[in-house]
């Protein structure tokens, strides 16, 4: 049995929740900025999030597809290797991918370095019609194991109308 912690620090264990977007994430409640994504072709709107911690910066983006794809596998692959593309004409080279799952939804995850040696880990999580992107950086040095602790704290937040 797991034990609630005290009070005093119940709101630094919260962290940000996004009620349009479905989701938490062990980061500060305030992001330290957002913007939301207009509508474009084939997609209704989001938002993106970015937090800038003793751990790291991070990025957590979210948009709504406009229909179901057909392959949500292709899907995901296909939006990984556009940003992958625009990595390498920069110089950039990717070290690793692999598949993620997200309770029932899949998922992609890669990590890629950039022309200035930095090192970019991205997930992309496909939810029904829910596009969640992931991101942080990595500073010379780093291993990224703190921040990759700190992208496993993504949840999604189960909606009660579809229970």
């Amino acid at each position: 049995a797991q034990t609630k912690p005290p009070f005093s620090r119940m709101s630094k264990t919260v962290g940000h929740i996004s009620e349009v977007g479905r989701f938490s994430i062990l980061l500060p409640i305030e992001p330290d900025s957002q913007r939301q994504i207009a509508p474009d072709k084939g997609i209704s709107g989001g938002m993106q999030y970015f937090w800038r911690t003793a751990d790291g910066e991070f990025f957590v983006t979210f948009f709504f597809s406009l229909t179901l794809p057909e392959n949500p596998q292709e899907e995901l692959e296909d939006l990984r290797d556009a940003y992958l593309s625009g990595i390498e004409k920069n110089e950039g080279k990717l070290l690793e991918k692999k598949d993620l799952k997200l309770g029932k939804n899949i998922g992609l995850e890669f990590k890629a370095t950039l022309k200035s040696k930095e090192i970019v880990i991205i997930r992309y999580y496909l939810v029904k019609k829910r596009i969640y992107v992931l991101s942080t950086r990595l500073n010379a040095g780093e291993t990224g194991e703190v921040q990759l602790k700190t992208m496993d704290t993504f949840k999604l937040i189960e909606d009660k109308k579809s229970k």
